[in-house]
């Protein structure tokens, strides 16, 4: 699963409107204030080199890095969808529906049982 850090400053609307999206479509992250991490705003500034806040930095499953800096809804949205996709798989691998198996039912469960509600045909 990724993990997603978000650099932000105080009073930056774009910052507040970044991390109210993310809340919303249900990402997952960690908030570090600029103004009060000297080391965070060197990072973002000089290794990064973004200038603007709030920046959003997404490291993935294999360790790739992406990184970006103001409000970027598209960017939000796929974060939003692969954590879905990544919980929505860890989900199913836990309760055994993601590993591609039908779950087993006795013939002897099944045999002259039917459905709720489903019909079966008038024999003359």
């Amino acid at each position: 699963m990724s993990t997603v850090t978000i650099y932000t400053s105080p009073d930056c609307t774009a910052c507040h409107a970044a991390k109210l999206r993310m809340r919303a479509g249900g990402v997952e992250f960690e908030e570090v204030d600029l103004a009060t991490n000297p080391g965070a705003l060197a990072y973002v500034r000089d290794d990064l080199g973004h200038r603007q806040a709030p920046v959003t930095v997404r490291i993935g499953p294999s360790g790739q890095v992406d990184h970006w800096s103001g409000f970027r809804l598209e960017k939000i949205r796929q974060l939003a969808t692969e954590q879905h996709t990544n919980q929505a798989r860890a989900e199913a691998t836990a309760d055994g529906s993601g590993t591609g198996r039908c779950p087993q039912v006795p013939v002897e469960a099944m045999h002259g049982h039917r459905a709720p509600g489903s019909i079966t045909p008038d024999v003359a």
